[in-house]
């Protein structure tokens, strides 16, 4: 195994290589196959699905950080308010505040409802 380094955030390095080795816009395609190894591990932690789209926020990929949200429902992977959340500091993070209210917005779209931490991390 290669050697792994830990984020602030409880992501691996080889977590996030796979998604962050993809071009800009990456098709649906590839963003499935990058995480086609890890869907199970992610169905069953929650938490990991959280480090992972922080992480992608750090790495300045909010897109990436939305299409890999989106892939993971169509996958069956729970996807809760607080992985929509650390999507929507992803865009504020990369100072792309419109796309943070776009997010917020489109909640009720996956029957989620946002909370004082969608809010915030919005504006």
């Amino acid at each position: 195994h290669a050697p792994q380094v830990i984020s602030l955030m409880g992501s691996t390095s080889r977590d996030l290589a796979p998604l962050t080795a993809l071009q800009k816009d990456p098709p649906r395609e590839a963003v499935c196959q990058a995480l086609a190894t890890e869907l199970e591990t992610y169905r069953r932690s929650p938490k990991l699905v959280t480090a992972l789209i922080r992480g992608l926020g750090l790495s300045k990929r909010p897109d990436l950080a939305e299409l890999a949200l989106e892939v993971m429902r169509q996958e069956r992977v729970d996807i809760n308010v607080i992985h929509c959340n650390a999507a929507i500091s992803a865009h504020d993070k990369s100072s792309r505040w419109p796309h943070a209210l776009a997010s917020l917005v489109r909640l009720p779209e996956v029957a989620l409802s946002a909370d004082e931490i969608s809010y915030n991390a919005a504006i």
